[in-house]
């Protein structure tokens, strides 16, 4: 876990939410949907971080992101999309000060059941805040890219999404029907409350799992780190 004192664990999904500061816009145009998701490609060669849904909204964005083996790549990753975001708006718009509404949310993401909730919750975020009548008509989410609609972005495959069928096809009529069948309040709530609390998403197992993996390792980083040297 960061020294950020988020819970975050190496090599697990993790739901990320960012929003405008008090609710301003922070994609005004087309050219800054593009240029917040070019960040996000080359952030993510560059810090190893995988993307496993995504979706952009007037004011607020919800990632899920894998880490990988480092979990400080992923605040890594997020202080410079915010950072390039931020100087990206002052430039275009003469403007100085924050755009985003403090620190970004985060929560570990159960694989399984919860992974493939939690990529249904990003991807109808549009159609769930009004932004959007249909999923598919909307093109600042993953959703596109997912479905083949769209060339090949910044989308990494997951274990839980290629286990819904044999082929692409076969994985997307599979996710299609999925869809279709939206998401329940209750299970919507369950990821809202986690993100915003910053805990786990997932079962009761896993969330105890997680906060214990996460203590370890602050434990393990604390034994190890080098003792400053008095002057």
């Amino acid at each position: 876990m960061p020294r950020s004192g988020r819970l975050i664990l190496p090599g697990y999904p993790h739901h990320v939410m960012q929003q405008g500061f008090r609710g301003q816009t922070v994609f005004h145009t087309d050219g800054d949907f593009r240029k917040y998701l070019r960040d996000m490609r080359e952030l993510r060669e560059e810090l190893g971080v995988r993307i496993y849904a995504w979706c952009l909204l007037s004011n607020q964005v919800h990632l899920l992101l894998d880490p990988g083996s480092d979990p400080e790549a992923l605040p890594e990753f997020m202080k410079a999309l915010s950072l390039r975001t931020t100087r990206h708006r002052n430039r275009r718009r003469q403007q100085n000060g924050s755009l985003w509404e403090g620190r970004y949310r985060s929560s570990p993401v159960q694989t399984g059941y919860w992974f493939l909730a939690a990529v249904r919750g990003i991807e109808l975020q549009a159609v769930m805040l009004g932004e959007a009548v249909h999923v598919g008509s909307y093109r600042w989410s993953s959703y596109r890219e997912r479905m083949g609609r769209a060339e090949p972005y910044c989308l990494d495959p997951h274990a839980d999404y290629l286990a819904l069928g044999r082929t692409d096809e076969e994985r997307r009529e599979s996710y299609r029907l999925l869809m279709r069948q939206g998401q329940s309040e209750q299970e919507w709530r369950h990821i809202e409350l986690a993100l915003r609390r910053s805990q786990p998403i997932g079962d009761d197992m896993f969330t105890q799992s997680a906060i214990s993996k996460a203590s370890k390792t602050v434990t393990s980083r604390n034994r190890t780190r080098p003792r400053s040297r008095k002057s």
